[in-house]
Parts: C-alpha cells; structure tokens; sequence
C-alpha cells in the first residue's frame, strides 16, 4: 500500500534528512532546516503548531486505512518510532472522539494456522502469525501463536477463555477459529475498537463454516481489576498480557490505566488486584497463562517477570510451567539513548494453575 502523496506528513518528512544512528543520529526540520539529535517532536510542536496538527490528522487517516503504526513510520521516513505515532493516534482519537477502525487491507489466505504445537519452555516465532484477520497493529499485542498454543493445550472445544488485557483481540480471534467461547475486557476505547473491527471482520470475510456463530467473543470496556459481570470460578482458561509497567501507554489520560503507572511496586499493587479477580473467576485446576516482560528503567533493569510471578504466587496460584519467548529485533532501536545496555531480548508466560480447595485445606493441615 502507498501513501498518498498530497498529505502534508509524506510530502514534508520526504525533504527531511535523517543522518545517522542512536547516539549519533540527526533530524532535519524540514520547513526551518534546523538540525535535531535524534527527534524534531518537540521542535514541531513548539515552532511549527499547525503543521504538526495536521500530520497527526494524517496518522489517523493512514492509520483507518490500513497502514500500521510501522507503515506510517516507514512512509515519514522513520522521523519518529512507531510507538510515538501510536502514542500520537490515540491522544488525538480520545481528543476529538475519533472512532479508530483500521481497515484489512490484505487477502486472507487461510483461517487457521497449521503448526506444530509447542512441547519444550522456549518458545521461538520468528514471524508474527498472519492467518485469519490476525496483525500486528495494535502495539504490544502478543503473537497468535501464542494463544494457540495455550488455548489447544489447556481447553476442548465450546470451554470459555477470558484476556482480561484484550489489546487488538489476538485472544478472542485464536478462541473463536479454535471452537472456544471467550470474553475480551479492556480499559482502552481504542483496543476495544479494534477488537470489535476484527471480529466483524471475521464475519464478514470468513467462508461458510469457518466460524459457529455460537462462540462470537464477548467484548466489554472495562477494568481488569473489576470483574464483576463474570461468576465466581466460571472460565476455564485466561490467556493475557498486561502492560510493562509504562513502556507503552494504552490510553492518553485515564488515570485508571496500568499502563501509566510506572513506579513497580504501585504497579505490582494494582496487578495483585488484577490477579484476584483472575483467581476469583478462573474454575478450580484450570489455567492462568500471562505473559510479561522485564523493562529497563532509568538505565536500571527491572525484573518485572519475577515481580508478578511473586504476585501471582502470593494470591494462591501455582506454577505449572515458565516459558520463555524469544523476542526478535526492536525496529527502534535507531532512537535509542542509551546504547550501553543489552537489549532485552526475552520475555516471560507464567502458565499457573487454580489449586483445587481440597488442596488447599489439605496443605494448611499439613503446615500445622
């Protein structure tokens, strides 16, 4: 897909030279000429106001038609990461009301992935899973390997799965191909938005027979930390991934999201309040698989993965098995300032298990 030419963003970042790497890399402005290391976003929206409003106007346009995130970086040629111009979109949508319904601008070539299923704790993709209406648009959304796995290992057909963390709907989309019922929560209007397109493209693009009308996803907006509308030990599996701390930012402004919190232990607080109503709804033996990733803070490692393993632990769930996945390449590490470090390359999915009450009594009797 090509851009249109006529939009302000194409035709300015074209006369924008960017020269170059990490630590060393210079922007052009491309109305003033002044030069910049590493970024011109601030000098645009100081110096060049209306000029800025407009390319993000042109971010949400591109974006509704189909352009990802990276697309977008790619056609201003990489002036900015993806993450910014994700950042941009949703503040401007929440701003204004925009309703953000990206368009499926590809041919779907099959409905259901074919591959083997995982049988060791290394988990290796190195392309994200395209089959169905599956894309990586939404950012931080976990590959749809990685609920097929979880949901063909843990669940038969016509058993309830819940993401509590729903993001672009990866979860309800593998449930839904693989005969499942399942239930999306998310407090981002904008990942609810394109949960909802998904599945509509689902039905709208799946030949005859693909899908039982039966099992479409339940969507809400909502909380994590307040489930509520579910039953008490009513699903048999979740499958999700919440935020990383605030390496990325789900919403502009809502003070209620996780995902603006960036101190660990306010956010390990709040996700302990999260992992209640996990346990609270999830049936007795069944699966809770989460995936998370350490983060770099302030030059500083955190160990996130062990915080909310902790976490989960201390609310009564057991582990059954600890997969590691392989994360490839972060297409923004030309921004990066701090070159020192190593990347993080890994990330962590905690496969827990809701012990059985009788268990439970059993282990108390024992301890006294």
């Amino acid at each position: 897909m090509k851009a249109n030419d006529l939009r302000e963003l194409v035709r300015a970042s074209r006369k924008a030279r960017v020269r170059g790497h990490g630590q060393t890399r210079t922007v052009e402005c491309p109305y003033c000429g002044e030069m910049f290391k590493r970024s011109i976003l601030s000098h645009l929206r100081k110096n060049h106001q209306k000029k800025w409003q407009r390319w993000r106007k042109d971010m949400v346009e591109m974006y509704n038609e189909g352009f990802s995130t990276m697309g977008i970086a790619r056609e201003c040629h990489m002036l900015f990461t993806w993450g910014v111009i994700e950042k941009e979109i949703i503040k401007l949508a929440e701003e204004s009301d925009l309703v953000l319904e990206p368009q499926l601008n590809r041919e779907i070539k099959k409905w259901k992935d074919g591959q083997e299923i995982q049988r060791t704790t290394v988990w290796k993709f190195v392309k994200r899973g395209t089959w169905a209406v599956h894309e990586g648009r939404y950012r931080g959304n976990f590959p749809p390997q990685v609920p097929n796995n979880i949901i063909r290992r843990y669940t038969s057909k016509k058993e309830i799965v819940l993401d509590p963390f729903v993001g672009g709907g990866t979860t309800l989309i593998e449930s839904w191909l693989l005969g499942r019922k399942s239930i999306g929560l998310d407090i981002s209007p904008h990942a609810i938005s394109i949960s909802r397109k998904r599945i509509t493209d689902m039905v709208e693009r799946a030949p005859n027979g693909t899908l039982d009308p039966a099992f479409k996803p339940l969507i809400y907006e909502g909380d994590a930390r307040d489930l509520e509308f579910i039953k008490d030990g009513s699903v048999d599996l979740i499958c999700t991934q919440p935020p990383y701390l605030n390496a990325l930012k789900y919403t502009d402004k809502n003070p209620n999201d996780l995902s603006h919190l960036k101190n660990k232990e306010d956010f390990c607080r709040e996700f302990r309040e999260v992992g209640k109503e996990m346990f609270r709804v999830l049936k007795e033996g069944r699966i809770c698989a989460v995936q998370i990733g350490d983060v770099r803070k302030n030059k500083g490692f955190v160990p996130l993965g062990f915080l909310i393993l902790n976490e989960l632990l201390s609310i009564g769930f057991q582990v059954k098995d600890i997969v590691v996945k392989l994360q490839y390449a972060d297409r923004s590490s030309a921004f990066y300032k701090n070159l020192d470090n190593l990347l993080i390359a890994h990330e962590y999915i905690f496969v827990m298990n809701k012990p059985f009450k009788s268990l439970i009594k059993s282990k108390k009797h024992d301890a006294e």
